[in-house]
């Protein structure tokens, strides 16, 4: 259920933010 930013509230946002930047860790190791 991905959304547009411009659908997103600042929240959203934030949370989606760390989501990317945790599994871009994960993949890293």
């Amino acid at each position: 259920m991905e959304r547009t930013p411009a659908q997103q509230t600042n929240g959203e946002r934030k949370t989606n933010d760390l989501s990317c930047i945790g599994e871009t860790k994960g993949k890293l190791g």
